[in-house]
């Protein structure tokens, strides 16, 4: 059967989620794994991890993020929110929330996006164009729009949909306009492919060369030392860099507009005077097969 849900909602919970509720006791997320939803868009939350194994997609959700789930999420909502989501994360750091659902639908994740949009044209401050992006190998439809908060402040709300035999996975992110970059970018990781079908294995292979690799952590090392910390474990993991790299293509830096084979993110961890900074993402670009890997200010986080 055909459901729409209004991006409204959507909305409400995520602004409910970013103003707070004081620690009642079901607030804290389900001990041991929680099975949601029934044939292909049955899901498992255990822990951080939460699984789809008939969409073949498992999300890593990383530290920094609280997991809200059932009467937490009722109360917040003043409604049965549980009976559509299926959990939300959110990080208070930087007043960011993401939702996550799904629906069945005879609507296309496309078709889906484009009939939000129409509601959304007269209800939000700015509404892009539905596009496409590919994380982890899953196509994902996308719809990103701006909206204030009640105290007038910057929002914005990117909505992510995936589809499957009858069935729309949804993910929802809030967050104010400032942090944008930094949110997408989380958002990305989170998402990971666990394909056991062949199609898609869930692990990239590396679009790099060994000696294009160790050049790329020389560079971090030289530039770690320049800056008064030390890197170490510096990795290539494929995987992360499928999920980090293309976000940081897309904002505005000297990266924007390469060519994917002349931008590569490493991990790995940054020590500092009086602490240690595990699973860094150092990216870095170069001008060319032949040129050197450069890692300016403001490409590297954790």
């Amino acid at each position: 059967m055909k459901k729409w849900i209004s991006a409204l909602l959507a909305l409400a919970l995520c602004a409910g989620l970013l103003a707070g509720c004081g620690g009642a006791a079901d607030d804290a997320p389900p001990e041991g794994p929680v099975t949601m939803g029934k044939g292909v868009a049955e899901g498992t939350l255990d822990g951080n991890i939460y699984s789809l194994p008939g969409i073949g997609m498992e999300l890593h959700i990383p530290e920094g993020y609280e997991i809200v789930t059932g009467k937490a999420l009722d109360r917040q909502l003043a409604a049965k929110a549980s009976s559509l989501y299926r959990f939300a994360a959110r990080r208070q750091d930087r007043q960011e929330v993401l939702t996550f659902f799904v629906l069945d639908s005879e609507q296309t994740p496309g078709q889906y996006l484009e009939e939000a949009r129409g509601k959304l044209e007269t209800q939000r401050e700015a509404v892009g164009e539905v596009e496409d992006m590919r994380i982890a190998g899953f196509d994902f439809k996308v719809l990103r729009n701006e909206a204030k908060d009640a105290d007038g402040n910057a929002l914005v709300e990117l909505s992510l949909v995936y589809g499957q035999d009858g069935e729309l996975f949804c993910i929802g992110e809030l967050c104010p306009a400032e942090a944008e970059d930094d949110a997408r970018a989380a958002l990305e990781q989170i998402i990971r492919s666990t394909r056991t079908d062949g199609a898609e294995d869930g692990a990239a292979e590396a679009a790099f060369t060994e000696e294009e690799i160790g050049a790329a952590k020389q560079a971090v090392l030289s530039y770690a030392a320049a800056q008064g910390f030390a890197a170490e474990n510096l990795r290539f993991d494929a995987e992360k860099d499928e999920a980090w790299t293309p976000a940081m293509m897309r904002t505005g830096n000297p990266m924007e507009g390469r060519d994917r084979a002349n931008v590569i993110t490493l991990t790995g961890d940054a020590v500092f005077e009086h602490t240690k900074k595990e699973d860094c993402m150092f990216t870095l670009y170069r001008e060319g097969a032949d040129g050197a890997w450069i890692l300016e200010d403001g490409n590297f986080g954790y």
